[in-house]
């Protein structure tokens, strides 16, 4: 994105359906966005990203569903 431009678009899969995006941000510190997913049992995977590209997926600790995202 530039703006309110999209410049290009990248797929990176579908996770399923057991799966929704909870948060988009630099969770990594490395200067790009990354995207947080929880599944419906309370875990949650980050997509470690670099633009388009998926570069990693970390390992997260699942918190389980007493926990909330905010």
């Amino acid at each position: 994105m530039n703006g309110t431009t999209l410049l290009s678009a990248t797929v990176i899969g579908n996770p399923g359906a057991d799966w929704q995006p909870v948060g988009i941000s630099d969770f990594t510190g490395d200067g790009h966005d990354d995207i947080l997913l929880r599944g419906f049992d309370g875990t949650i995977t980050l997509l470690q990203m670099v633009g388009g590209t998926l570069v990693a997926v970390p390992s997260v600790t699942n918190p389980g569903n007493d926990w909330n995202i905010v």
